[in-house]
Protein backbone atom coordinates (compact mmCIF):
# COMPACT_ATOMS: atom_id res chain seq x y z
CA UNK A 1 0.00 0.00 0.00
CA UNK A 2 1.45 3.43 -0.97
CA UNK A 3 -0.37 6.08 1.39
CA UNK A 4 0.38 9.86 0.32
CA UNK A 5 -0.16 12.89 2.41
CA UNK A 6 -1.32 15.83 0.17
CA UNK A 7 -0.52 18.29 3.11
CA UNK A 8 2.76 17.05 3.57
CA UNK A 9 5.86 15.77 2.02
CA UNK A 10 5.51 12.47 3.17
CA UNK A 11 4.37 8.86 1.87
CA UNK A 12 4.06 5.59 3.83
CA UNK A 13 4.79 2.38 1.71
CA UNK A 14 3.38 -0.71 3.52
CA UNK A 15 2.94 -4.23 3.15
CA UNK A 16 0.41 -5.96 5.15
CA UNK A 17 -0.03 -9.94 5.55
CA UNK A 18 -2.61 -12.20 7.80
CA UNK A 19 -0.72 -15.52 9.13
CA UNK A 20 -0.75 -17.63 12.07
CA UNK A 21 1.73 -16.54 14.46
CA UNK A 22 3.69 -19.81 14.22
CA UNK A 23 4.75 -18.47 10.31
CA UNK A 24 6.01 -15.27 11.46
CA UNK A 25 9.41 -16.52 10.37
CA UNK A 26 8.21 -17.75 6.71
CA UNK A 27 6.15 -14.57 6.55
CA UNK A 28 9.12 -12.06 6.95
CA UNK A 29 11.35 -14.18 5.04
CA UNK A 30 9.02 -14.30 1.67
CA UNK A 31 8.60 -10.63 2.25
CA UNK A 32 11.65 -9.69 2.13
CA UNK A 33 12.63 -11.97 -0.96
CA UNK A 34 9.55 -10.48 -2.88
CA UNK A 35 10.62 -7.11 -1.86
CA UNK A 36 14.57 -7.90 -2.98
CA UNK A 37 13.00 -9.01 -6.21
CA UNK A 38 10.85 -6.28 -7.01
CA UNK A 39 13.87 -4.03 -6.30
CA UNK A 40 16.56 -6.25 -8.48
CA UNK A 41 13.89 -6.97 -11.31
CA UNK A 42 10.57 -4.87 -11.00
CA UNK A 43 7.50 -5.52 -12.26
CA UNK A 44 6.24 -7.17 -15.48
CA UNK A 45 4.55 -5.60 -17.76
CA UNK A 46 1.74 -7.77 -17.02
CA UNK A 47 1.77 -7.01 -13.03
CA UNK A 48 1.68 -3.42 -14.33
CA UNK A 49 -1.32 -3.93 -16.87
CA UNK A 50 -3.34 -5.69 -14.37
CA UNK A 51 -2.63 -3.31 -11.46
CA UNK A 52 -3.32 -0.01 -13.58
CA UNK A 53 -6.43 -1.60 -15.37
CA UNK A 54 -7.54 -2.47 -11.29
CA UNK A 55 -6.76 1.39 -10.23
CA UNK A 56 -8.35 2.49 -12.81
CA UNK A 57 -11.38 0.64 -12.63
CA UNK A 58 -11.54 1.83 -8.91
CA UNK A 59 -11.43 5.39 -9.92
CA UNK A 60 -14.17 5.07 -12.40
CA UNK A 61 -16.46 3.20 -9.54
CA UNK A 62 -15.63 6.11 -7.03
CA UNK A 63 -16.72 9.00 -9.55
CA UNK A 64 -20.34 7.18 -10.07
CA UNK A 65 -21.25 7.51 -6.51
CA UNK A 66 -22.68 10.75 -5.31
CA UNK A 67 -21.47 10.45 -1.70
CA UNK A 68 -17.81 9.95 -3.18
CA UNK A 69 -17.79 13.10 -5.82
CA UNK A 70 -19.50 15.19 -2.90
CA UNK A 71 -17.07 14.20 -0.52
CA UNK A 72 -14.17 14.24 -3.23
CA UNK A 73 -15.11 18.05 -4.06
CA UNK A 74 -15.44 18.75 -0.35
CA UNK A 75 -11.67 17.42 0.08
CA UNK A 76 -10.76 19.38 -2.88
CA UNK A 77 -11.40 22.93 -1.78
CA UNK A 78 -8.37 23.13 0.55
CA UNK A 79 -5.97 21.57 -1.62
CA UNK A 80 -7.10 24.06 -4.43
CA UNK A 81 -8.06 21.47 -6.97
CA UNK A 82 -10.08 20.96 -9.60
CA UNK A 83 -11.55 17.77 -10.72
CA UNK A 84 -8.74 17.99 -13.75
CA UNK A 85 -6.36 16.93 -10.88
CA UNK A 86 -7.77 13.43 -11.12
CA UNK A 87 -8.03 13.34 -14.89
CA UNK A 88 -4.26 14.15 -15.16
CA UNK A 89 -4.03 11.60 -12.44
CA UNK A 90 -5.36 8.84 -14.61
CA UNK A 91 -3.52 10.31 -17.69
CA UNK A 92 -0.33 9.61 -15.46
CA UNK A 93 -1.33 6.33 -14.66
CA UNK A 94 -1.81 5.43 -18.15
CA UNK A 95 1.84 6.19 -19.51
CA UNK A 96 3.31 4.79 -16.60
CA UNK A 97 5.89 2.64 -17.61
CA UNK A 98 7.23 -0.67 -15.83
CA UNK A 99 10.81 0.60 -16.01
CA UNK A 100 9.65 4.16 -14.16
CA UNK A 101 8.06 1.40 -11.50
CA UNK A 102 11.13 -0.49 -10.82
CA UNK A 103 13.81 2.83 -10.86
CA UNK A 104 11.54 4.47 -7.95
CA UNK A 105 11.67 1.36 -6.16
CA UNK A 106 15.38 1.27 -6.34
CA UNK A 107 15.81 5.51 -5.54
CA UNK A 108 13.20 5.15 -2.55
CA UNK A 109 12.26 1.68 -1.06
CA UNK A 110 15.28 0.37 1.35
CA UNK A 111 14.94 -2.70 2.35
CA UNK A 112 16.92 -2.76 5.11
CA UNK A 113 14.80 0.06 6.50
CA UNK A 114 12.14 -2.48 6.85
CA UNK A 115 10.09 -2.23 9.86
CA UNK A 116 8.10 -5.68 11.20
CA UNK A 117 4.67 -5.06 13.31
CA UNK A 118 3.28 -7.69 14.42
CA UNK A 119 -0.32 -7.29 16.11
CA UNK A 120 -2.51 -10.32 17.33
CA UNK A 121 -3.45 -12.51 20.00
CA UNK A 122 -0.23 -14.64 20.39
CA UNK A 123 -1.51 -16.65 23.48
CA UNK A 124 -0.98 -20.30 23.26
CA UNK A 125 -3.69 -21.77 24.36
Amino acid sequence: MLQVDPYEKRTSFRIMAICNPDNMAKLEKCVREELDRLIKDGVSEKELNEARQGWLNAQTARFTQDGMIAGTLSSNIPLKRTMAYYSEQESKVRNLTADQIGATFKKYIDPKKLQIVEGGDFKKN
